[in-house]
């Protein structure tokens, strides 16, 4: 998402357009919040499912899950 937002930019100010640029990032930053919220959300909500899915030992998962909402938090 980042280089389609710096080509965007770049072609924006390729074509001398001043207001096109900050549009563009504006666009880019909504939609990177989006997707990357709506992982955030998917993997704090299935945090036990795919954890599992890689390991069955339960101080694992416990470990795992933790670990995955905590990461998750940053998206």
């Amino acid at each position: 998402m980042r280089n389609a937002a710096a080509t965007m930019v770049g072609q924006a100010l390729g074509a001398e357009n001043p207001d096109r640029p900050e549009k563009s990032v504006w666009i880019a930053g909504f939609l990177n919040f989006v997707f990357l919220g709506s992982i955030g959300i998917l993997f704090m909500v299935f945090a036990g499912p795919i954890v599992r899915a890689f390991s069955p030992d339960p101080e694992t998962v416990s470990n795992g899950i933790l670990a995955l909402r905590t990461i998750s938090a940053g998206f």
